[in-house]
């Protein structure tokens, strides 16, 4: 018993030495006692925002394979003052009900908040100093506003509310007193916002016919409703400002050496330029893992575009104005969005992101149209955001935000993740949209274009409306579905044709039957075939057209065997397979730079009807193979598909279908809506987010002699990754 005693006795003064230790210690002088290297313990604690040793611990762990790890790279800070409290969740509903019954637009990336500075750099050793300059300017402050006062504005491109003088005064103030400080202090040059008009952007980067609609829910936003006010700092890794922040929805293990596993509550930085240098195949992306710091290739039906602050971390909240909160405010903060230590703990529940939002006058879907539960799609219930943090992590503060909807299209809005992490603050004028990007003057009345907007409020100027103008015609113009050579990989071919060249069925997935070549198998090398699922997907978008009871006149398809098979597909889920014949048109093959080696080997319209194809007998094509050329640059590709949709939207009458491929949706719309060709990053930007039969749907404004987007009025097309089973890992 006594020895008992000893050894309890032992044990305690053991954990009590710990313990003290621990207290009478920073996290720096911890981690340095376990042997990290300073270097990476500093770019540690930075990465988690303080949130403790276990979760820098686990940080460093992750990111042992990453690259970057020993290199000397500043993260980069933003402070912001946001609002809480009743009016925060004023705002909270409105973010949501706006995405919900309207549609995303620009300030969908973000959450309500005040820009007060550019961003900076720090230097991970002086990012104490950083916070702790920041908290000596809040308590230096002389004046502490009970209130901060709100006006609405709003204009044919922006809506927003504009800060009263007194309270924008003061935000100014503590702005320019901050970059003194954080000069002085952290060696940062910080750019303050002191000369600037403050404001909360309710929406931008919005199309014309939604502004009516966003400017009704903005006035509804009651602003006599108490706000509190935090100041809140914020960085995020400088070597993705230019890239894409994309959401992990579905794990992925490799299978190659340049494959990147992606991780469940993980986020990938996709960089455009580093797309093209590694030369990505159709239905790839190439990025960069936020969790570990590794690169590589992954299927980009795993991933879905999320808010760039989903990757920030927050490194102080200060409270600036009713410094007593009520009990019943509960927005206690998490200091890092996701950490190393939350690989396996997070689930992430696609279902909600991935159903389309409800559209108006949409008839009811029939059961062919019903979601997995049963039932047609509907809206996610709102619910509390749960923060997800692995157990036993006593180092992550967390507390659930009552007020928050569950929204994983909307970021959150408490500093897990806030503000635009790539898009420029509305209010500087450095930040405006190029001349090229805009409609010329006669038909900028009618259409509005998705651009940045110079955000100022003009004294007494009035809200510019657009007038609603009559529609005509519509295009409706598809990608391609699945295809084989992804699905299975190019291989695919040595997989199933024997040394005769017959065709034999390796997995239920491939297509049952297959047309016969005049050069055998090999030509389906660079002329690929649809899997069954990529039969089912046209069938089951071709109900979709039928059920809304769109009208098509004419149906146009590159020579492709994938877009022609598609089509097909869409024509039979229409009950119009044998009333529209297909016009197979050289001119929408896609932007030569993808097709490495020239033109494939096509099949003729004769062997494409002995496959059962119903193909126009009596159409020309307007292109032939010697007018596209291998060189073809990005605006030669985008003027190419303009003059062969205006020829033949002049040649035609009624509606119009369009199969062609990922890039056919851009480079076949843009100039019709009065726009100049993208630029060669920006279009492959886009080209790499469009779907298996992603769709636009473009209706005319006759008056003002364009086209104009417009929101698909069927459903759209989502399905879950299904890999190959293996059976024998039931064997052991």
């Amino acid at each position: 018993m006594a020895n008992a005693r000893h050894s309890n006795g032992a044990l305690f003064l053991q954990q009590n030495a710990a313990d003290t230790l621990l207290r009478n210690s920073s996290n720096l002088d911890v981690l340095l006692s376990m042997g990290f290297p300073k270097h990476r313990a500093l770019k540690a604690l930075v990465a988690t925002g303080g949130a403790g040793v276990q979760v820098a611990c686990d940080w460093i762990f992750a990111h042992v394979q990453d690259p970057t790890l020993d290199e000397d790279l500043s993260r980069e800070f933003i402070l912001y003052a946001c609002p809480t409290g009743p009016m925060g969740d004023e705002l909270d509903k409105y973010w949501q009900e706006s995405l919900v019954k309207i549609g995303r637009n620009g300030v969908h990336n973000s959450f309500p908040h005040v820009t007060l500075c550019g961003f900076f750099k720090c230097k991970d050793e002086k990012v104490q100093a950083l916070i702790r300059a920041l908290e000596n300017v809040l308590k230096k402050s002389e004046t502490s506003l009970q209130n901060i006062g709100l006006d609405f504005f709003a204009s044919n491109n922006y809506v927003g509310l504009f800060l009263e003088e007194a309270g924008a005064d003061y935000l100014r103030k503590l702005s320019q007193e901050f970059a003194n400080a954080a000069a002085s202090a952290a060696d940062a040059r910080v750019e303050a916002h002191s000369n600037k008009q403050l404001h909360i952007t309710l929406a931008y980067k919005f199309i014309a016919n939604q502004f009516k609609g966003l400017e009704a829910m903005a006035k509804d936003v009651d602003l006599r409703k108490p706000c509190r006010w935090e100041l809140r700092l914020y960085s995020r890794e400088c070597r993705f400002t230019n890239s894409e922040t994309m959401r992990v929805l579905y794990p992925f293990s490799p299978t190659i050496e340049n494959h990147l596993q992606l991780i469940n509550g993980d986020c990938i930085f996709v960089n455009l330029e580093a797309q093209m240098a590694n030369k990505t195949s159709d239905g790839f992306f190439y990025g960069t893992s936020w969790m570990t710091g590794c690169s590589g290739i992954f299927p980009s039906t795993h991933v879905e575009k999320t808010a760039d602050t989903e990757t920030w971390t927050v490194h102080k909240v200060l409270s600036i104005l009713s410094q007593q909160q009520s009990a019943s405010d509960k927005s206690i903060h998490r200091r890092y969005s996701r950490g190393a230590d939350e690989f396996h703990s997070i689930g992430y529940s696609s279902a909600d992101s991935l159903l389309q939002k409800q559209i108006p006058g949409l008839p009811e879907l029939s059961a062919n149209f019903v979601d997995s539960a049963g039932g047609p799609s509907k809206l996610p219930p709102k619910s509390s955001r749960i923060a997800g943090v692995s157990a036993g992590r006593t180092a992550l503060t967390v507390e659930q935000p009552k007020h928050r909807p569950s929204s994983p299209v909307l970021p959150p809005r408490c500093p897990v993740g806030a503000g635009h992490a790539k898009q420029p603050d509305p209010a500087d004028r450095s930040t405006d949209v190029a001349a090229e990007d805009l409609y010329t003057k006669d038909k900028c009345k009618a259409v509005a274009e998705f651009s940045k907007i110079e955000v100022s409020k003009p004294k007494g100027q009035i809200s510019v409306v657009p007038k609603d103008v009559q529609r005509e015609r519509r295009i409706y113009i598809f990608r391609h579905a699945e295809r084989v050579d992804i699905t299975f990989g190019k291989g695919w071919i040595q997989l199933s044709f024997d040394e005769d060249g017959n065709y034999h069925r390796r997995n239920i997935n491939m297509p049952q039957k297959i047309p016969k070549r005049p050069g055998g198998p090999k030509d389906f090398h660079r002329d690929t075939p649809l899997t069954e699922m990529g039969l089912h997907q046209a069938y089951l978008t071709g109900q979709a057209l039928k059920q809304i009871g769109a009208s098509v006149h004419h149906v146009y398809s590159s020579p492709a065997l994938r877009c022609i098979e598609t089509v097909s597909g869409i024509l039979k889920g229409m009950e119009l397979q044998n009333k529209l014949p297909v016009k197979v048109e050289l001119g929408l093959f896609e932007w030569m730079r993808w097709s490495q080696g020239g033109l494939p080997k096509f099949l003729s319209g004769e062997k494409l009807r002995d496959y059962g194809m119903n193909i126009d007998r009596e159409y020309k094509p307007k292109y032939l193979p010697k007018d596209l050329k291998q060189d073809e640059k990005c605006n030669e590709y985008f003027h190419r598909s303009n003059r062969l949709v205006s020829s033949i939207l002049k040649e035609t009458s009624g509606d119009v279908l369009i199969c062609g491929h990922a890039g056919s949706l851009d480079g076949i719309s843009r100039e019709l809506q009065g726009l100049s060709p993208r630029g060669m990053t920006d279009f492959v930007g886009i080209v790499t987010k469009v779907p298996y039969c992603g769709s636009i749907v473009l209706e005319e404004i006759s008056s003002a002699g364009v086209w104009q987007l417009i929101e698909p009025p069927y459903p759209t097309l989502t399905h879950a990754p299904n890999p190959r089973f293996d059976w024998r890992m039931l064997v052991n």
